[in-house]
């Protein structure tokens, strides 16, 4: 199997939307929860990135200019899940770096895998990210995404921040995050 066919297949599995679709009952909000509890990602290769922001800010769209897909093929999901790829740039010696989908594949040994999590614009949705967050503070990065035709951009960048905070401290130790901090 060439590389380039396996590339296309990791693409194929890892920009995988996530099939937890807005439901009415408790059985149904039960059954998805089961379902990403068994989703299995492989977060050892780089730090996972989780993007949050209301609805329409351009979460989606930032993350299709990313990885270059057609945004409009993908289902509205409530947690959203796909891989960006960003290889060494060989034709500059500072050790830049590129998305993977930018250009030709330069060097698969420099190959970084970054696994990316997008929520749904609604803070009910937070709880969710316990799926999404990694086993320590220090291998996770929000985004926190705002509009700027919002009036009330600093007010929604402060909640989602709020929202950031509030699911670290219910997801990791008071050490782990002491320890997160002094990463720096």
């Amino acid at each position: 199997m060439s590389l380039t066919t396996q590339q296309q297949e990791l693409d194929d599995t890892a920009n995988a939307v996530l099939p937890v679709l807005y439901s009415s009952t408790d059985d149904e909000v039960g059954i998805w929860r089961e379902v990403l509890a068994s989703k299995k990602t492989n977060t050892n290769q780089g730090s996972t990135v989780i993007v949050l922001g209301d609805n329409r800010c351009g979460k989606s769209s930032l993350l299709a200019r990313l990885d270059k897909s057609d945004r409009s093929s993908k289902p509205k999901s409530l947690l959203g899940y796909r891989v960006l790829h960003v290889q060494n740039d060989a034709r500059d010696a500072s050790y830049a770096y590129q998305l993977g989908t930018a250009g030709a594949n330069l060097n698969p040994s420099e190959l970084l895998q970054i696994p990316v999590w997008s929520l749904d614009g609604n803070e009910s949705c937070a709880s969710l990210l316990k799926y999404a967050l990694p086993a320590t503070p220090s291998e996770v990065v929000f985004i926190l995404s705002a509009s700027i035709d919002n009036p009330n951009l600093i007010n929604s960048l402060k909640r989602w921040a709020n929202v950031c905070t509030e699911q670290a401290q219910k997801h990791f130790s008071k050490e782990d995050l002491k320890a997160g901090r002094n990463q720096r």
